[in-house]
């Protein structure tokens, strides 16, 4: 078929968002452009903010893990004694 041309839905709903900037909300094109950049922006960001909680999730759960292999040292390092048991126990053996 000749001069007819093929659009994608994307295409077509740019296009209808286009007009409904213009016509219903009064904006040149300029401002069109400006907007759509500006959401594409924001989609970019949404992105890269997702993209960083889960390397601070990551990070965090191995900072927790971490800390627990710490904490496991710990025990088999320090005996726990009952406050004061310590001065009872070398005040007898002078």
């Amino acid at each position: 078929i000749k001069n007819t041309r093929l659009y994608s839905q994307e295409d077509v709903d740019l296009g209808r968002y286009i007009q409904r900037l213009t016509q219903e909300m009064g904006m040149n094109l300029a401002g069109v452009k400006k907007v759509i950049d500006l959401e594409r922006q924001v989609v970019r960001m949404e992105g890269e903010i997702r993209a960083l909680r889960e390397e601070l999730d990551r990070q965090e759960l191995e900072h927790r893990r971490l800390i627990s292999e710490v904490h496991q040292s710990y025990k088999k390092e320090l005996v726990l004694m009952p406050r004061g048991e310590l001065a009872r126990n070398s005040r007898r053996s002078r």
